[in-house]
């Protein structure tokens, strides 16, 4: 089963988001008002949601022939929108699909930069350690390494899965609600599971 995903996270990975306006659980409420995010999955899944009727009135699907299902049709969820916790310490998430990053200092693709990591969607302490440079032996820490849009450092996350990478982007008023609760901007990533 491939989960494909489309994640928001806050532009400042340092702030502490949802701090106000009823945090998650806030949060949840006013989406759910939004018509962004339906019921609760009752299948033993926290913070699992069902797409709402006007989940497409906020991403945009871009591409040649992109495909959004709002139900699971085949062996790969869809249709389904997740939070994460509010984490005390900024956590990272990276995908099958992320790139190799280059090290800060000598520019040298680094092989080795997934040996510290769990397995890819999986959530992960960004202070856990440095990956160090198989070339020069710099230490990096994951929070200074490029990964473009294909992984992700912050303290809250939204899942909307069932987007393949780089085939739906958040439309600018979405964005401008969603702002009002985490407190600064988003960025957006995309992440595939294995």
């Amino acid at each position: 089963m491939t989960d494909n995903r489309l994640i928001l996270a806050s532009a400042n990975p340092d702030s502490t988001p949802l701090s106000t306006l009823g945090g998650v659980s806030g949060l949840i409420a006013a989406l759910q008002d939004y018509q962004f995010i339906g019921k609760a999955i009752d299948e033993g899944l926290p913070l699992h949601y069902h797409s709402g009727p006007k989940i497409m009135n906020c991403i945009s699907l871009v591409g040649c022939s992109p495909v959004y299902a709002l139900t699971d049709s085949s062996d790969e969820p869809a249709g389904i929108v997740s939070f994460s916790p509010v984490y005390s310490e900024m956590q990272f998430i990276y995908g099958a699909n992320t790139m190799t990053p280059k090290c800060t200092q000598c520019h040298q693709t680094m092989g080795s930069w997934k040996n510290l990591l769990p397995e890819p969607l999986a959530v992960c302490n960004v202070m856990s350690g440095d990956i160090e440079c198989e070339h020069c032996a710099q230490s990096n820490s994951l929070r200074s390494l490029r990964f473009r849009r294909e992984a992700v450092v912050g303290r809250f996350f939204i899942n909307i899965h069932g987007i393949y990478p780089r085939e739906a982007v958040p439309m600018d008023d979405f964005l401008s609600f969603l702002q009002r609760f985490i407190g600064g901007s988003l960025n957006y990533f995309y992440c595939q599971g294995q």
